[in-house]
């Protein structure tokens, strides 16, 4: 059975292993894949031995078949509870994404052009984090100088690194500071999903970036926009792994004081669901994008319009035709890397997005994971 690309994707971000599961391209190439088998080490057993070994097998499928049964009604709850929260109170969402409150106000400086380090400055030190940040990347490849002597040049002021960087740098790095802090840290048993976002996030992000003077847009706002298109996803998944965590717990203790051993046993192994998460992701997540970005006080981007665009599906204007266009083409890029779907699916999805040939052939050969920034020297 076919499953959407979209949802195999999602699936992917939480585990590869997961999605190899549910990917027919790939169970057809390796269908040896999730049927260990200790066979052939039976023909060794003394029949006691194998008696044994059968109970055991036949008391850990049943094991099995209770869990994923427990699971099910499990991530049920879990599904409302996060609904709830996401929709309850929305003015919350930014809190819980750990975006600061001056962030929509130093992105809205750069992007103007009477931008200073004296407008800048007193809004950038208004962001806990920025001067520590800044002055570590401004000491480090590929922003540090050296003098004439090719010694190092060590900076320690806000103002020299701003200099040192400058405001066209600026304007993909604090976005992409940003939005590195509402990436999940706390996502077991599946450590990688901050990893492959992450990846997802600046290849959109470079591609807009790369593509927009073809739609006659601004690169820097595409940039932007379309790594922030992402803060949803990490909000959603940030909310489902605290609420796993509340509720597994809340359930093991109700368990074990009401001495119900079985239920007690079956609760200590579930785990998180990825395709649970990938169903909400894709109920809420465009949704909880569009709220934070309504609380992040931008007042001179032109945000707003397009991420409720984006929240709805709505890809007649150039801008959120590009940015889902981009996401598409890095979904398709990095599935195809993992062998998830076919060279042929591949190139199928490709040529059914808003690119031309030109357009196709410059992006294949785009080195899409890094942040690009402008040589000043």
């Amino acid at each position: 059975m076919s499953i959407p690309q979209q949802a195999l994707f999602e699936q992917f971000v939480a585990s590869l292993d997961h999605a190899r599961t549910v990917s027919p391209f790939f169970k057809a190439k390796h269908p040896e894949f999730g049927h260990g088998s200790i066979v052939s080490k039976k023909d060794f057993f003394l029949d006691v031995d194998k008696q044994a070994h059968n109970l055991r097998e036949k008391h850990n499928a049943n094991h099995a078949h209770v869990v994923q049964a427990r699971s099910a009604k499990f991530h049920q709850v879990l599904k409302q509870i996060v609904s709830q929260q996401v929709t309850e109170n929305p003015s919350q969402l930014i809190h819980i994404a750990n975006i600061d409150t001056f962030a929509g106000q130093c992105m809205d400086m750069l992007a103007k052009p009477a931008c200073s380090n004296s407008l800048f400055e007193p809004l950038a030190m208004e962001i806990p984090w920025f001067y520590d940040q800044i002055i570590k990347i401004v000491n480090n490849k590929p922003f540090h100088k050296t003098d004439k002597n090719n010694n190092p040049i060590t900076v320690d002021t806000l103002k020299t690194a701003i200099n040192f960087i400058g405001f066209e740098n600026l304007q993909m790095l604090l976005p992409a500071l940003i939005f590195k802090r509402t990436l999940p840290q706390i996502t077991d048993p599946y450590p990688e999903i901050k990893h492959r976002v992450w990846e997802l996030a600046v290849g959109t992000a470079n591609c807009a970036k790369f593509l927009a003077p073809d739609y006659k847009l601004n690169p820097a706002f595409m940039f932007m926009a379309a790594m922030f298109h992402y803060v949803g996803k990490n909000t959603v998944t940030r909310i489902f792994f605290k609420q796993f965590d509340i509720l597994h717990k809340e359930q093991m203790q109700s368990a074990e004081k009401a001495l119900m051993k079985d239920e007690f046993e079956s609760l200590r192994d579930v785990t998180p669901d990825p395709s649970t998460l990938a169903e909400l992701i894709a109920q809420h997540a465009s949704h909880v994008s569009d709220a934070i970005i309504k609380e992040m006080t931008f007042s001179y981007l032109p945000i707003h319009t397009l991420f409720h665009q984006l929240a709805h599906n709505d890809y007649e204007q150039s801008a959120p035709q590009l940015i889902n266009s981009c996401e598409r083409y890095v979904q398709t890029r990095m599935l195809l890397k993992q062998h998830l779907i076919s060279a042929d699916t591949a190139k199928t999805q490709l040529l059914q997005l808003q690119f031309s040939g030109r357009q196709l052939s410059a992006l294949n050969k785009m080195a899409i994971k890094q942040l690009k920034f402008v040589d000043l020297s």
